[in-house]
């Protein structure tokens, strides 16, 4: 019979994994910081580590995930208000997004083409999406 081990810190954050494969290779290590933010976690099993890092808001600014000795990192940015405003993929290609002065998402840009534009009524409500294609996509409500 395999079980499987978990070892946690003091703060009772998961430290260690080990697969019911019984395994040392199979086991998962986890790191955090002081904050209690997950830094790093490293698979034995599918030998792979991402790492985490944090702006000086502590807010997630990139996920790094090395495999094979390539390193693939998401980085991201965020507005005044703190909401994600854009995203850094490991190919260079970017996600930037636009919002309302009520916080709703206004535009989305792929590489700097608008893939999306929302409109919302007095309520809130999405009335039109249209698509960097000329799609336009309306939505009505009942009273």
């Amino acid at each position: 019979m395999k079980s499987t081990l978990s070892l946690s810190d003091q703060r009772d954050y998961r430290t260690k994994a080990n697969s019911p494969s019984g395994t040392i290779s199979d086991s998962d290590t986890f790191t955090y910081d002081a904050a209690s933010r997950m830094l790093t976690a490293v698979s034995g099993r599918y030998s792979n580590t991402v790492t985490f890092t944090y702006d000086i808001a502590g807010r997630l600014a990139s996920e790094a995930l090395t495999y094979g000795g390539q390193t693939y990192t998401v980085s991201r940015e965020y507005d005044t208000e703190g909401r994600v405003k854009k995203l850094t993929y490991p190919d260079g290609s970017t996600v930037e997004r636009t919002y309302t002065a009520r916080g709703q998402l206004d535009q989305l840009k792929y590489n700097g083409n608008v893939i999306d534009t929302r409109v919302y009524d007095d309520g809130g409500r999405m009335t039109s999406s249209t698509y960097g294609n000329g799609v336009v996509n309306t939505y009505t409500y009942r009273p």
